[in-house]
């Protein structure tokens, strides 16, 4: 069984590593399209329209 220490310092990451994932995470975000799921917006009325 490994030790706490041990477990840790298996999570922590590199510098390299947290570069790679951010400009992953940036490239992801990059190409996202569409609008905030769950977003409601107003709409104004038709023309025309009653109500």
């Amino acid at each position: 069984m490994r030790s706490y220490s041990e477990i840790i310092k298996s999570l922590v990451l590199n510098d390299s590593d947290l570069k790679m994932a951010t400009a992953k995470q940036e490239k992801y975000l990059d190409n996202q399209t569409g609008t905030n799921p769950g977003t409601i917006a107003q709409f104004g009325n038709k023309k025309g329209t009653l109500g």
